[in-house]
Order: structure tokens, then sequence, then C-alpha cells
């Protein structure tokens, strides 16, 4: 009876405070194919702290149904559960949160715009003069499908110059284990510490298993604009300028660029990025697969009832969206600053990609030749004889019926050439006999239209 006493008390003390219960309904057809996702988020917030439970109910067969098959064709899954706490400059994160990057752009290189989630420890620093992020991400855990534990590591550090902002931004993905805490509580780049930890001659010497990569952002926010300019790096061909008679590797960048600005009618955005071909790959060859790719996940497929299915590249991908051997643009429009009861956001995107492999080192070679690729030449971008060609319009409606429910219209229309379809690698062992894209022959339209329904409700 104690227990249950103390149980009440907490429950009542709990609902003394505020909570915001939001419940989406989304049904959804996809060109032909009819699905609906319930969302059901609670949240707290009471001064330095916040609470989050966000959670789906979803039937578009991108993930087997729940434990024992009972719930048919609809599968649970975490969207957001974690809590925050943020005291004057220090935020932190500790849950599993839908995170993203330090730039405000549909095109950030390091985290993805999508808002991809997992389970992450999020601290951050910011005063007038500078600001400091470390991030763990969990990636695998005690994988039923034999994935090695993986984890990644982001920080972000920069220096603020009125409404401009200069950072260096730094990730590293290791295998082996899933959380390295000496990353994520050491403040110098991750780099430096992969170095030192993994250098001879020493005893503290580790095995290590760790890919790093490294970057740059410039951004300015005035009142009516934003532009920003970021670039990835996560190899570099250095051979070129003091060996050029030597090996070469081929440069694994990616870049972005854009901004938006206010007009009387809305807000306008213009944004362009790419990546070359093997950027975000894992390093192998056919001894070896690092598994340590820039991606939550080290394979391209899972299985759901005995039937293969795609993991989608915007859902592995950790940073840009888009991914390797890809060049982009986008044009995007909103009224949320010059209508309050009718939002429209809309955007149109052309995507241009060749071959990408997110798991598999080097597409279908087991491993990058010196003689026959590695030359001064070496970097490659879309350099095939078909390449993928998306074009797609994303519109969205929204607007209040009365004051805590919202009705939502969603239609997206499109058509992609040529496209990208999962195929062998044609191994040579079994480290490098995964899956990777390849432009196909095939050409798909795209229509998805949507209908979202919701409602918040305040509890005192």
């Amino acid at each position: 009876m104690k227990k249950i006493a103390v149980l009440l008390i907490s429950i009542i003390s709990i609902l003394s405070f505020s909570f915001d219960v939001k419940f989406n309904l989304n049904p959804k057809l996809d060109f032909d194919k009819l699905s609906t996702e319930m969302r059901f988020d609670l949240s707290h917030e009471y001064e330095y702290f916040k609470f989050l439970a966000d959670m789906s109910l979803n039937s578009d067969g991108k993930y087997g149904a729940g434990q024992g098959g009972g719930l048919d064709k609809y599968y649970y899954y975490m969207n957001n559960g974690g809590v925050s706490m943020k005291y004057e400059n220090i935020e932190f994160d500790a849950g599993i949160f839908e995170h993203y990057d330090e730039v405000h752009s549909p095109y950030s290189l390091f985290i993805s715009s999508l808002g991809n989630n997992s389970m992450i420890l999020n601290f951050r620093f910011e005063d007038d003069n500078f600001f400091y992020g470390s991030r763990w991400i969990r990636l695998n855990k005690n994988s039923a499908l034999s994935y090695p534990d993986r984890g990644a590591n982001y920080k972000v550090y920069g220096l603020k110059f009125g409404n401009i902002r200069f950072a260096y931004q730094d990730s590293i993905v290791y295998t082996g284990r899933y959380f390295d805490a000496e990353y994520f509580l050491n403040p110098i780049p991750n780099f430096f510490v992969q170095y030192i930890n993994v250098s001879s001659g020493n005893p503290w010497q580790q095995n290590g298993n760790d890919n790093s990569i490294m970057g740059f952002l410039i951004d300015i926010e005035e009142d009516y604009y934003y532009a920003y300019a970021q670039i990835l790096v996560d190899d570099i061909n250095m051979n070129r300028f003091l060996k050029p008679e030597g090996y070469q590797n081929p440069d694994k960048i990616a870049w972005s660029l854009g901004g938006n600005f206010d007009t009387k009618f809305g807000n306008i955005g213009l944004y362009h990025a790419g990546a070359t071909k093997y950027t975000f790959e894992p390093y192998g060859n056919s001894t070896q697969n690092t598994m340590y790719g820039y991606t939550y996940y080290p394979d391209v497929e899972y299985e759901v009832k005995t039937i293969n299915k795609t993991i989608l590249n915007e859902d592995n991908y950790i940073g840009y969206y888009n991914g390797e051997n890809n060049i982009s643009f986008m044009i995007t429009y909103n009224n949320e600053k010059n209508s309050s009861d009718l939002l429209y956001k809309g955007s149109i995107e052309y995507s241009v990609s060749g071959s990408k492999s997110p798991a598999n080192p080097w597409h279908e070679k087991p491993d990058w030749n010196s003689g026959i690729d590695g030359h001064k030449n070496s970097t490659k971008l879309l350099d095939e004889s078909v390449l993928e060609n998306k074009l797609i319009w994303k519109n969205y409606f929204k607007f209040n019926v009365l004051n805590n429910l919202s009705i939502g219209f969603r239609a997206d229309e499109g058509y992609i050439f040529n496209k990208l379809k999962l195929v062998d690698a044609e191994p040579e062992s079994e480290h490098n006999n995964i899956k990777y894209y390849k432009p196909s022959n095939e050409n798909v339209p795209i229509l998805i239209l949507g209908i979202d329904f919701e409602y918040i409700w305040n509890i005192n």
C-alpha cells in the first residue's frame, strides 16, 4: 500500500505541472500504397527541465510488425524519448532524439537535415563570443543482425563575430564498441584524440578501428536573411603535391552553400550541395571491411519475414542525405512570417546521382587499384554514362480549425529517371559482398498525398 500511495502522490505531483499532449493522425497515399501513422507526443517543461516522449504506430511497411505479429501490418516507432536540461549557457540532452547540424539548411553535411533519430548524449555551451558542442550518437549495439557495435561522436567549435559565425566541425565513427567516453568528454578534436591513442611507442596505445572526418562552416544571420557555406573532408589526396608520381587516392569531400531571405510575399531559400564519389564510405578490400562508414547501419538491406527490404539512403546517412557522388539544387518557400491562418511550405529539388555504396568499400571494386585508379585525376564525380536524375516538388499546407486542432495537407510530385537500384558487387571475398546502388533503366513517377490531423491538449 505504501508503494501505491507513493506512486499516486508522484502522479498527482506531476499533474500539478503543465503537460502538452499532442496527437497526430496521418493517412498517406504513396503512389498506390495507402498507409496510416498515429503519433502520440507527451512533453513537459519546467524551468530548466524538459521531458519528451514521442512515439508512432505506422503501417507504411518500412519495418516489420510488432513482437509476435499481433499488430498485423502496424509497427511501433520511437521518434523521441529523453530529457533535456538548459541552464544559462549550458544545454544537455540524453535519450533518443531527432538531431540536427549547426547550419540551418536542407543540405547540412555533418548531421542530416531530415532529423533522423538515435540515442544521443549532447552537451553544448554558448556565450556571446564562443560556442562548443559534443555529441555521442549510438549506431549499433548488441545487434541481432550481426552488425558490430558501432558509435559516432560529433563536435563543433565556433567563434562569433556579431552575427557572423565561423566554426570547425569534426565527426568520428568507431567499431568494436558503441560508446567511447574520451571522444565525448575530451574537448580536443576527435582527430587528435584518435591519433594520440593509436600511436605506437607508448604504454597507453589502443587498438582502434576509427575513421574521422572534419570540416568548416561560416554563416551569417540577420533579421531578414541567412547565408552559409559548409565543407566536409572525409579524405584528401596530399600526394598530388607531396609525391605526384606515387600512390594517388581519391579526394572524398562534400560541400554545401546557400541561404534564405524574406520578401513581402514570404521567405525564399536557394541551396546547393554535392559530394564526390566514395565520400562517407568505409575503407576496405578483399581481406577486410572496416564498417566505419558514415552511416547508421553498415548495410543496405534488412530482412522482414524472409523478404529483403532496402535501407533507404536518406535513413542511413548520418550526414548529407543525398550521399556521395551527387550534386543537388533546391528552392524553398514558406509564408510563416506572413500568415498566421494558413501555413504553406514548399520546395523544388533537382538532384543528379551516380553510383553510391554506403556499406561496401569501393563499390564493385575489391580494392582501390593504385596502378589503374591512382592517377592524378583519381577524384571522381558523376563519371558514369548513365546517371539518376530526380526532380521533386513538395507542398505542405496547414491551417487551424480550432484553438488546439489543425489540419495539414501534403502533396509531393515528381519523376526519377534511371532510378538508383541495388546491384551485387561481384565480390572476391566475404568482406566486399554488400550490394551497392547503381543507376538503372527504370523511370519512376513520384506521387505522395497525405492529410494530417493534429490535436494539442494542455494539462494544467
